[in-house]
């Protein structure tokens, strides 16, 4: 079933959420496409981001510092956007995305010291916001991540029409490099071991 839009304002309060539509995997399992993110399913976020061995997140991603050692609530009051792929059938989060203002190329929380993440948050983005998205176990590969990118961005330039996409992937993260080209973001540069996308 392919994701059907509807109008959404945004954004939301904490916690809130607004179900868009459903997309159903490869199997058949249908889920729940939804502007936000519920206190449950932040407590599945933080639990998720903790977990060692989960160790493509913990190897690709900065969410054990971002969510599992640091606050949602704190990093949502950073101007961040985020949608929630849940499983309909159990209310499990399968998937998170989200997007914000961040200047061009500016690097993961994780790999900043103290001062340049202040730096990076006073900074005036011009127009960039930042991407990111993440599958969890067991639903890596059961064709979702991609729909639901799709559709939670094309919401997201609707409400800012004149945001200007980038993310930066480890450059060890095959799958996450290769979904980024087939959602049409190209290479700009490297920093660090990290590439540097923006979308065409």
């Amino acid at each position: 079933m392919e994701a059907k839009l509807s109008d959404v304002a945004l954004p939301l309060s904490i916690y809130e959420t607004n179900t868009i539509s459903e997309i159903m995997g490869r199997d058949g399992t249908v889920f729940r496409l939804q502007a936000g993110l519920s206190k449950e399913h932040a407590v599945q976020l933080k639990k998720y981001s903790l977990d060692e061995t989960d160790e493509a997140l913990q190897n690709n991603t900065s969410d054990r510092k971002r969510f599992g050692e640091g606050s949602y609530e704190d990093w949502y009051s950073n101007s961040r956007v985020p949608f929630s792929v849940v499983d309909t059938s159990t209310n499990r989060l399968a998937a998170f995305i989200w997007f914000g203002p961040k200047p061009l190329g500016a690097k993961s929380i994780s790999h900043l010291t103290d001062e340049e993440q202040k730096k990076i948050l006073s900074t005036d983005a011009e127009n960039w916001h930042t991407i990111a998205y993440r599958s969890y176990s067991p639903y890596r590969g059961v064709g979702i991540i991609k729909k639901a990118v799709v559709a939670a961005t094309e919401i997201y330039l609707r409400i800012f029409p004149d945001a200007q996409l980038w993310a930066i992937l480890d450059k060890k993260n095959f799958a996450s490099l290769g979904l980024s080209k087939a959602l049409g973001y190209e290479g700009i540069g490297e920093e660090d071991g990290f590439a540097v996308v923006v979308r065409k």
